[in-house]
């Protein structure tokens, strides 16, 4: 037989979801940002501090495992997962904005990084 499913089976599922979005920010989505922040880095440290390709590319890539870090350690103490999620999409948004905008001054018609 099946059995009705009360409010504390709910509160279970709940915590379940809650903890299961929350691994998965932790890992999953913790390295995507990395890779989007080390993409929209390059360029700033190119126009920024004039630095070579190669050191740029080592830098943003340095900073990406800070960024990585820190996106797992705010998966878990955000108190909210609706909170944690709006901010990670907002900040990955930032990052891919940097990163196309940067990409598109290295056109052929423009030229100004990739010089």
């Amino acid at each position: 037989m099946v059995s009705a499913l009360t409010s504390a089976d709910f509160v279970v599922m709940n915590i379940k979801l809650d903890l299961g979005l929350r691994i998965f920010s932790a890992t999953a989505i913790a390295y995507g940002m990395a890779v989007v922040f080390s993409f929209a880095l390059v360029p700033i440290f190119l126009l920024g501090f004039s630095s070579v390709i190669s050191d740029a590319v080592y830098f943003s890539i340095m900073l990406s495992y800070v960024v990585c870090f820190a996106v797992a350690i705010a998966s878990f103490s955000v108190t909210s997962v609706k909170r944690l999620y709006l901010s990670l999409f907002i900040a990955a948004s930032i990052g891919l904005t940097i990163h196309v905008a940067f990409v598109s001054l290295c056109s052929p018609s423009h030229s100004i990084i990739c010089s």
